[in-house]
């Protein structure tokens, strides 16, 4: 991850020096190594966008007032602009002026305080008022969902007015979470979170449901009850016009009077995220395949391992490979329609690990590593790997979790 530091005294340079070469220097954030450049203000606003948009973070030391002037042209969304701290040159306060929960300007800016012995200022609500924030799972869990700042908006508000937002985690996933929940009502078990979403009435209520899941199972389940209730919603809703329409006469299926785009109309009017569906974006494959594999195969392949696996294909982050299947259209073809990343790792870095799975003379002679996915998978999860490979049709598949 890009830090910049950027200076205009003497003072704010040695602090610079300071945080990027001492405090800083070997610091991970989210499990990736900093690394610091220092840049003097004067070339900071010679290059401001391209620098600005290339970095994760920005550390000004400098006057807060001189900082907002500069960036306020290069502002888009909160969701994608980097984080931006501001410190004075004598290093007393630390200021978490951008980004302060996606971008992680407000981690930041307790790490540097910390190190530094700064007062750290945080001035986001949720934050100040002790609460956990809806974008801090998001950004801890990399789930995908639309109307990302409606929603956030949504809940964060819910969170500080003490509503009931009832939150299910799945076990997996419980450590990465744990310091952003406080204010959400957590339900331990599914099933218990599941009758208390099936009570609650659809669009009358102000409680919200969340859960953070990659099962399928799971998810299935919480999709199929979503569909029963917005139904029953839709056609409670129509009675009076059902009424009406049918002059009292007796109808056994209402919904048979109305045109579907009514339907969808008062559904769109009751879901109002009651329920919100969060998929952790953290599980990666590995895998190899004889060259020229069918695409179609290969997909069927890989999408049955899952489904047997329990495993949600919005799950997968990233997928990785030999670097001689770096041009492999099925695995391309795969990556592209499901949007998952690609990697394709060098026989070197793969021979370090394949040693401690599953080998294979054959793929030894073929490619030059004893064995493919299994290691590949290895080096994305860091040993992680949560499940057997498989192999089916010349295709061999493992799956891991980012820790």
């Amino acid at each position: 991850m890009i830090i910049r530091y950027i200076y205009i005294t003497e003072n704010a340079k040695k602090l610079a020096s300071r945080l990027c070469f001492d405090e800083l220097k070997n610091e991970k954030i989210n499990g990736e190594s900093l690394k610091g450049k220092i840049i003097s203000y004067k070339d900071f606003k010679n290059k401001s966008k391209d620098i600005f948009d290339s970095s994760d973070f920005l550390v000004f030391i400098m006057a807060s007032g001189i900082v907002v002037r500069s960036i306020a042209n290069l502002l888009e969304s909160k969701f994608t602009d980097p984080a931006v701290l501001v410190i004075d040159e004598l290093g007393k306060n630390v200021i978490s002026l951008l980004s302060g929960h996606i971008g992680g300007a407000n981690e930041m800016t307790n790490l540097i305080a910390e190190k530094i012995s700064a007062n750290p200022v945080i001035t986001t609500a949720t934050d100040i008022n002790n609460k956990g924030a809806f974008d801090m799972l998001l950004k801890y869990t990399d789930a995908k969902i639309e109307n990302i700042r409606d929603v956030c908006i949504d809940i964060n508000s819910r969170l500080l007015k003490n509503e009931n937002i009832y939150l299910y985690i799945q076990s997996e996933y419980i450590n990465i979470l744990k310091n952003y929940i406080k204010g959400f009502i957590i339900i331990d078990e599914f099933e218990a979170f599941k009758r208390k979403y099936k009570k609650n009435k659809l669009g009358y209520s102000q409680e919200r449901f969340i859960i953070i899941t990659d099962r399928l199972d799971y998810i299935e389940s919480m999709e199929d009850v979503l569909s029963e209730k917005m139904q029953s919603a839709a056609v409670n809703d129509m009675q009076d016009e059902l009424i009406f329409r049918t002059q009292n006469a007796i109808v056994s299926d209402m919904k048979a009077l109305f045109m579907q785009s009514e339907v969808d109309s008062v559904l769109d009017k009751k879901i109002e995220d009651e329920l919100i569906i969060l998929i952790p974006r953290k599980n990666v494959l590995g895998v190899g395949c004889r060259k020229q594999t069918d695409s179609k195969l290969f997909e069927s392949v890989i999408l049955s391992y899952l489904e047997d696996k329990n495993v949600s294909i919005q799950s997968i982050k990233k997928l990785a490979s030999i670097d001689i299947k770096k041009d492999e259209k099925c695995i391309l073809d795969f990556s592209k329609k499901y949007c998952i990343e690609t990697e394709f790792l060098s026989v070197e870095d793969i021979s370090k690990f394949d040693m401690e799975y599953e080998k294979s003379d054959f793929v030894k002679n073929t490619v030059g590593v004893y064995s493919v996915a299994e290691p590949s998978c290895h080096i994305l999860c860091e040993g992680n790997i949560i499940t057997k490979k498989y192999k089916a049709n010349g295709i061999t598949v493992s799956l891991g979790r980012s820790k």
